[in-house]
């Protein structure tokens, strides 16, 4: 095994450490009250596919907070990682 190989290895590691558990996203269908906009962030920034960026944006929307800057940007935010998982 090359020292890029292993080195590689590493860094796929490291990223899979910094995904979300799936329940994180689940919870979102029930949850009643509106989670901070950074909370949101950082669930997708962690998010593993494109299925988790839409329990974030369809929670943002069902809370009717689309129209609230900082959660704009969370929406921007996912259309951009949402394109990032495509390539």
């Amino acid at each position: 095994m090359g020292f890029t190989t292993v080195l590689s290895t590493v860094f796929k590691t490291v990223a899979e450490t910094r995904k979300l558990p799936l329940w994180k996203y689940r919870e979102l269908d029930q949850q009643p009250m509106l989670y901070s906009s950074n909370y949101l962030k950082e669930l997708v920034k962690g998010a593993r596919d494109k299925e988790s960026l839409a329990k974030v944006a369809k929670y943002i929307k069902r809370h009717e907070a689309e129209g609230i800057e900082s959660y704009q940007v969370v929406l921007k935010i996912i259309t951009k990682v949402a394109k990032e998982l495509t390539l």
